[in-house]
């Protein structure tokens, strides 16, 4: 069986996304979701990689001729509607089960239970640290707040397979690697209870808290997911650098937590590193694979230079448009494709190791790191 027939059967396993807007699109809002920024570039939409992308590869499941222009693309998607839009999307992606983050403008789409019924395929759920902190810190005093969230975190444990930090976004990654005490959390909480009072805004940046819900996560004992790298203009880039929380994962190498670095562009090469020298490390490339269009096979490629093969998971990280979910498998299967045929043209994998890999990396790494069952090729 040649590689590409082989990756094109094997089910993936998304291990972090989001969801699909319920209601029907508008062109600026379908725009924006593919860009970083926060609005697509006025009539260059889809003058971008992934621009190009969704014209070369989602065009055809939607009835249209490749490299179809953008107003076409788009007129054919409104006639379709964006329930039937997204299902031929879906089904497309050959991806066999999702794990859903729905800490982020979770309102606007599919729930999980929504999302399993709109792709007909069992979706999984990871509890967002910062949100839960959000949704509870008004309803108790800042001394009570401690235990309100380890009680919180408890509770919520019992329906997800791991966790999500975005103390990159909030913070940077920069952070003091030891637990706070409960007496400097309550400190911090009596500032951030009064920063909500003036300003009406929930949202928590303060390093003590976003360091205490990291550490309630890790006594858990369940994978957390943390941003690394690219994403929207909210984060400092340079604060995004895996590397500076090498501090945190030598502190968290004995415990039984598992720490899962998400996307990673541009710092590939740094999360492949920590992956080597940590064995509870594990990345993805994620967001960095469908944004770059045809760039991703370098990508890709830059991936598999020094990780262990173990510790490389398959996910989208998409979000909001079922073109994410699909171009991230599409383009993720086409950077392996080159990437393993170039190794076995050189003879540096054998044909059973390259089959063997991509069943890991499609399925049965995050299977194993999330304790869920194994897909079938």
């Amino acid at each position: 069986m040649l590689l590409h027939d082989y990756l094109e059967q094997r089910s993936l396993l998304d291990h972090h996304c989001h969801g699909v807007v319920k209601d029907d699109l508008t062109w600026p809002v379908f725009t924006s979701m593919l860009t970083e920024g926060d609005t697509a570039h006025a009539g260059q939409e889809l003058n971008t990689p992934l621009g190009l992308a969704v014209r070369a590869y989602c065009a055809p499941l939607l009835g249209l001729e490749r490299h179809s222009l953008a107003g076409e693309y788009w007129q054919r998607r409104m006639e379709l509607g964006n329930v039937e839009s997204s299902q031929l999307l879906l089904n497309a992606s050959g991806v066999d089960m999702y794990v859903v983050d729905t800490g982020y403008r979770g309102s606007e789409l599919t729930s999980p239970k929504e999302l399993e019924e709109l792709a007909r395929r069992p979706v999984e759920t990871i509890v967002r640290l910062e949100m839960l902190a959000e949704e509870i810190v008004t309803h108790q005093s800042a001394e009570d707040f401690p235990d309100a969230f380890r009680a919180a975190l408890a509770q919520r444990s019992q329906d997800c397979i791991g966790f999500k930090s975005v103390i990159a976004y909030r913070y940077g990654l920069h952070f003091d690697p030891t637990p706070p005490t409960d007496g400097e959390v309550v400190l911090a909480c009596s500032a951030w209870l009064r920063e909500i009072e003036s300003t009406g805004s929930e949202r928590v940046s303060d390093p003590v808290l976003l360091r205490f819900f990291l550490w309630q996560a890790v006594r858990h004992g369940k994978p957390i997911q943390m941003h690394i790298g690219y994403g929207d203009k909210d984060i400092t880039l340079y604060r995004c650098d895996p590397s500076q929380m090498t501090a945190f994962l030598r502190a968290t190498e004995d415990t039984g937590a598992t720490i899962v670095l998400l996307h990673c562009y541009p710092y590939v090469r740094q999360a492949a590193i920590l992956c080597q020298v940590f064995s509870h490390v594990y990345m993805d490339t994620s967001l960095g694979v469908a944004h770059s269009g045809a760039g991703s096979r370098s990508i890709i490629r830059e991936s598999l230079e020094i990780v262990p093969f173990s510790r490389l998971l398959y996910a989208s990280d998409a979000f909001g448009i079922a073109e994410l979910y699909f171009l991230g498998a599409q383009l993720w299967r086409i950077g392996i494709d080159a990437v393993l045929s170039d190794m076995l043209n050189s003879h540096d994998i054998s044909m059973p190791d390259a089959q063997a890999l991509i069943d890991d990396l499609a399925w049965n790494n995050a299977a194993r790191l999330y304790g869920l069952e194994r897909g079938e090729a």
